[in-house]
């Protein structure tokens, strides 16, 4: 498994405008870009705000430290 960080934005609904597109970042473990994106459309919060994906990022390590992930 791969820690990947998946970028996602949304217009608001609670504003009424929606003018302005909110943005969140997930942390999903998956074995592939392509399954952290199908972990990500099937969250209800990602489904219920009908949010789109910008970007995913495999994320390997962080400021010299290595990334593990171990259940």
């Amino acid at each position: 498994m791969k820690l990947f960080r998946v970028h996602v934005g949304f217009y608001d609904r609670s504003t009424g405008e929606r003018l302005y597109e909110t943005h969140l970042n997930y942390f999903i473990a998956a074995e592939n870009a392509k399954a952290a994106k199908t972990k990500a459309h099937s969250l209800e919060e990602f489904q219920a705000n009908s949010m789109h994906i910008d970007g995913i990022k495999k994320i390997s390590n962080v400021q010299g430290y290595e990334v593990f992930l171990r259940k």
